[in-house]
C-alpha cells in the first residue's frame, strides 16, 4: 500500500484504532483510572475509621489522634505509626519485630511527655481470620488494641498502599512524615528518622 502516511486515512485510521485499544486495555487494568495518591510524603494525610481487633464492633477514628487547629485537653494530638501487614506476607513477619523494637519503647517513653507517639498494626485480612491474627499476634505479644481490621483495604487505598509491608508516619499536624515500603536495609533508622522528622512538625499546612 503505497502513498504518504499523511495522506493516506487508512493508515491514520489504523493508528487511531491501535492508540483507543491500547489506551482500553490501561483503563481496564487500572493504570488511567486510580486516584491521586493520598500517602506521599508531605501530603495532608487521610484519616479512615477503622475496626479494633480488641472490643465488639469498637471503632478507632483517627481523626481523634491527628488534626490540625488548636490542641484538644481530652484529645491530646499524636506522632501515629500505622504498619500495614497480613498474616500470610513473610516479608511482614520478617519486618514487625524491627517495627516492635522501634515503637514500643518510644510509645511507652512518650506517656511522659507532651509528644505522643501512638502505633497500630493494620491487618489487611479478612474478618473470618480474627482467630488465626490473635494467635499470630501472641507470638509477638502484641496487645490486641494495638491492631487495627482493613478487611476490604479501604484505608489502604486511602493511604496509596498496593502493597505489603507499608509503614506510615503521620505527624500530629496530620502530614504524612514518611512511608517506609517493604522489609528494606535500614529499616529502623529509617522508621525512626520519620518518627523524629513527625515530632518536628508544627503546623503550617
Amino acid at each position: 500500500m503505497g502513498g504518504d502516511y499523511a495522506n493516506n486515512p487508512f493508515q491514520r485510521s489504523m493508528k487511531i484504532s491501535i492508540t483507543v485499544s491500547i489506551f482500553g486495555v490501561f483503563c481496564l487494568l487500572g493504570f488511567t483510572t486510580l486516584p491521586a495518591r493520598a500517602g506521599q510524603v508531605d501530603s495532608v494525610a487521610p484519616a479512615p475509621v477503622m475496626l479494633k481487633l480488641q472490643g465488639a464492633g469498637e471503632y478507632q477514628y483517627l481523626s481523634k489522634l491527628y488534626y490540625e487547629g488548636e490542641e484538644k485537653p481530652r484529645q491530646p494530638r499524636s506522632v501515629v505509626v500505622l504498619n500495614f501487614m497480613g498474616l500470610n506476607c513473610a516479608p511482614c513477619r520478617k519486618e514487625l519485630p524491627l517495627f516492635l523494637e522501634v515503637l514500643r519503647p518510644l510509645a511507652e517513653k512518650s506517656k511522659e511527655s507532651d509528644q505522643k507517639v501512638r502505633f497500630f498494626l493494620v491487618s489487611t485480612d479478612k474478618l473470618s481470620s480474627k482467630k488465626d491474627l490473635r494467635i499470630f499476634l501472641a507470638d509477638y505479644d502484641v496487645d490486641p488494641d494495638k491492631v487495627l481490621l482493613d478487611p476490604y483495604q479501604t484505608a489502604a487505598k486511602m493511604f496509596g498502599v498496593t502493597g505489603i509491608p507499608r509503614t506510615i508516619v503521620i505527624s500530629p499536624q496530620g502530614r504524612i512524615a514518611a512511608e517506609i515500603t517493604g522489609a528494606v536495609d535500614g529499616y529502623k533508622e529509617k522508621l525512626r528518622k520519620g518518627i523524629r522528622k513527625a515530632l518536628s512538625d508544627k503546623g503550617g499546612k
